[in-house]
This record gives C-alpha cells, structure tokens and sequence, in this order.
C-alpha cells in the first residue's frame, strides 16, 4: 500500500537462502530506497539427490529442489557416473554447516554398485557430507530406466529423495582377432 506517514513495515518471507535486494519505491515522491539482507539455510531436515544433467533449485519445494526442464542425462550401461547428495533444510536450501552423517545409496535392480560402497549400518566408515554435500559414483549394469534412492542411515528421521535414470547399452566394438598362420 501507500506510505502515508512515511513509516511502513511488511513481512518477508524466503524460501531460498543467500545474498537478495529489497527495494521500496513510492512514486509519488519519486523516493526509491534498498537494502541487502543475507538469508541462511535452516536446519539439516532432508536430503538431495542430484544426477548428472539436473540442477539444484534452492527454494523449488514443489520441484524437489531441482530446477524444472533439466532432467538426468542418460547414462550408459556400466559406465560410473557421479551423483550429488546434499544435507538440505525444508526448502532445499544446502546446509553448509552440517559435516557428519552416512549416506546409503540403493538401486532398484541387483546389477549396480557404488563406488565408494555402503557403510555396514554403524560401521566404521561413514559415507559423510562435508559442507552439507558429497559425491558419490553409481555404474549400473543393465539397460533400463533404474531409481537411484538416498538416505542417511545415521539419522532415518531425515527424509530420503529418489531420482530416476535412464541407462542405455554402451557403445560397440568391433575388432578383429587373427593368430600367425602355420608355415
């Protein structure tokens, strides 16, 4: 509304953490007036999962955190290909705090694994975020389109996410294979 007694006080709501601009303008009394504000990431309370060809969207809570029009890129049949797991708040912002946690990685099919593999629950080497992200690499090894789900197996309240990706069948190779001749 209009600035009547030259006092005005609204509330900001954001979904998406980092540096934003907010300006107030009157026009009026051509009276224009802006200041930055920094927002931080809430609490670690899910988490990420992003395959090659997606693109994080802090904010895009409806989207599952991801940028809508960039889905996975297709992958091929046993060729290892990263995935980015990300400790996120309720609105997919990354919690750059957080370093601890094991990622469990699972597929639905037998023919994958993960490279570095699973911790045994408990175990002695966690698969942890450091800055709230890590990598890990998936080769699957039948043609298909295949779901690639996330959890963090040291704390099962924290919500899981899952990301489809198709796998096609490699390249061919042709060669041939001759052996000396009897003289």
């Amino acid at each position: 509304g209009m600035i009547a007694t030259g006092d005005f006080s609204t509330t900001l709501v954001m979904h998406e953490a980092g540096a934003h601009v907010i300006t107030a303008i009157q026009p009026s009394q051509v009276l224009t007036a802006s200041t930055n504000i920094t927002g931080t990431p809430g609490s670690y309370s899910r988490l990420q999962i992003l395959a090659p060809g997606e693109v994080a969207d802090a904010g895009n809570v409806a989207g599952g955190g991801k940028l809508a029009g960039n889905p996975p890129t297709v992958q091929g049949v046993s060729v290892p290909f990263p995935v980015s797991i990300r400790a996120v708040d309720q609105f997919f912002n990354t919690v750059t705090t957080f370093n601890g946690g094991d990622t469990r990685l699972s597929l639905n099919t037998v023919n994958g694994i993960f490279i570095p593999a699973n911790n045994a629950m408990n175990g002695p080497t966690p698969r942890a975020f450091v800055n709230g992200v890590t990598t890990r690499n998936v080769l699957i090894g039948e043609q298909g389109p295949w779901i690639i789900d996330v959890r963090d197996q040291s704390d099962l309240t924290k919500s899981g996410q899952t990301v489809e990706v198709t796998v096609n069948p490699g390249p061919t190779y042709e060669f041939t294979v001759s052996s000396p001749v009897d003289r």
